[in-house]
């Protein structure tokens, strides 16, 4: 609730700064739609091992999962002049982004590790810019939450078979760009990119290993939205 009165504060701050009158916001222009494309996850972390008799870390870098995300997505806008206008808008959206990893160090020895992207959702404050009557460009800054899932299947001789699974939500900002287009007075199709830097968590895969992720989310989707 703060981040999103924090937004709010953005918003209409930044309408005052533009000398944006009172009666903008008596005609706001609500919208709501869907949209589907391309999710990507790079991972940086650490790795930690500690025991009673040593320990040790590493950087775990170059790790990433793909697929294919999607969603629903809502706000209301503000027009601010001719050719302008600032906004909020809400989102969540789920996707299939995946990756694992296999290793054998013997016969009888090995294990696999798999990171997954779920569910999301979040909130970003717009602005943008009519480049024709009825295309326009806009930038957007926001908050978003997305929660990933962690699974570990560990086979050894000695101890025999492991298995761990954890999901955690990250949080971090969200900043992207797109573009709109109005088809008819009411349905428009866009196409949005965004990034979002989210936070660090320590993931415990057992009592010696622990992992620190902190995961960077690359969206690129097409849209269709209705204005009421």
């Amino acid at each position: 609730m703060r981040k999103t009165n924090s937004l709010l504060a953005v918003t209409f701050s930044a309408a005052s700064i533009l000398g944006v009158s009172s009666n903008a916001f008596a005609n706001p222009q609500f919208y709501a739609g869907l949209q589907a494309g391309y999710q990507g996850s790079s991972l940086e972390g650490t790795y930690k091992y500690r025991s009673d008799d040593y320990s040790y870390k590493y950087q775990v870098d170059g790790y990433a999962i793909d697929g294919i995300a999607g969603g629903l997505f809502a706000g209301v806008k503000f027009e601010i002049g001719e050719n302008a206008f600032i906004g909020l808008e809400a989102n969540v959206g789920t996707g299939n982004a995946e990756n694992s990893q296999k290793w054998r160090d013997t016969d009888l020895d090995g294990g696999e590790y798999k990171f997954e992207a779920k569910t999301s959702y979040g909130i970003a404050a717009l602005a943008g810019l009519k480049i024709t009557p009825s295309t326009s460009l806009y930038g957007r800054l926001g908050y978003q939450r997305t929660k990933y899932e962690h699974s570990l299947r560990v086979f050894t001789p000695d101890d025999g078979p492991y298995s761990f699974s954890e999901s955690d939500t990250y949080g971090g900002f969200r900043v992207g760009i797109g573009m709109e287009t109005a088809l008819t007075e009411h349905l428009a199709v866009r196409v949005d990119w965004s990034q979002t830097h989210y936070s660090s968590k320590s993931i415990r895969l057992t009592e010696q290993d622990v992992v620190d992720f902190e995961p960077v989310e690359t969206l690129f989707q097409v849209g269709v939205s209705y204005n009421f």
